[in-house]
């Protein structure tokens, strides 16, 4: 068994992450051990069983932002978020301000019936252990957040980060529980700067993301 562990521990397999070189490396070497010790196959003759994976999110070419008129880049001046739902949605924009500066709830500061409709712009402050105590962990944060967004009937979110203490966040979504039904972005500062010059404008915001599949 030590020998097994430190064959698949080794640097060639890679971390053995899905659809990776050292992936098909360890599967291979399992299945040479199970063959040397007379274990027969379940699957009729073949010793794997094969089935599609998601793989890496891919932006497509689709990915524009628009506010009050201006064009912004994707992967300069914003980017589409993975695990948002591709699609295209115009509609204004109300800012939540900093959600985790007075509650673990990150809809304290603004009512349902505010969102309806538009694209939320909030910051993105998930709680940290250097916060203090008696926060939500930020996947519970997140999975709040996403609810009080399905419950508003929002058009989608648009994070944001104005303190210079917490580093431009790659949010990733892929593994939180349910569907993400509406567009979400990530804008750096400039791009909030100018939504706040002008406010009353609309977001005319487009998401292009698939997810490539694995075997």
């Amino acid at each position: 068994i030590r020998t097994d562990i430190y064959r698949l521990a080794a640097d060639d397999m890679e971390g053995r992450e899905s659809g990776t070189e050292g992936e098909v490396r360890a599967a291979h070497y399992i299945k040479e051990r199970m063959q040397e010790i007379g274990l027969q196959p379940v699957f009729g003759t073949d010793y794997f069983q094969w089935f599609p994976i998601p793989g890496e999110w891919v932006w497509g070419e689709e990915n524009n932002l628009v506010v009050a008129g201006h064009a912004f880049e994707h992967e300069i001046d914003f980017f589409s978020i993975p695990g948002s739902a591709s699609t295209r949605m115009k509609a204004g924009y109300v800012y939540t301000g900093d959600a985790t500066t007075a509650s673990a709830d990150p809809a304290h500061a603004l009512a349902l019936d505010k969102i309806s409709g538009k694209y939320f712009v909030m910051e993105y402050h998930p709680p940290s252990p250097a916060e203090g105590e008696g926060r939500i962990g930020a996947r519970e944060w997140m999975a709040s957040l996403l609810q009080f967004a399905r419950e508003g009937k929002a058009a989608g979110i648009v994070f944001v980060n104005t303190r210079p203490d917490r580093d431009d966040p790659r949010i990733d979504f892929r593994n939180m529980p349910g569907s993400i039904g509406f567009p979400m972005i990530f804008a750096y500062g400039h791009v909030f700067e100018y939504m706040m010059q002008h406010p009353g404008e609309y977001i005319d915001l487009s998401v292009n993301l698939y997810r490539e599949e694995l075997q």
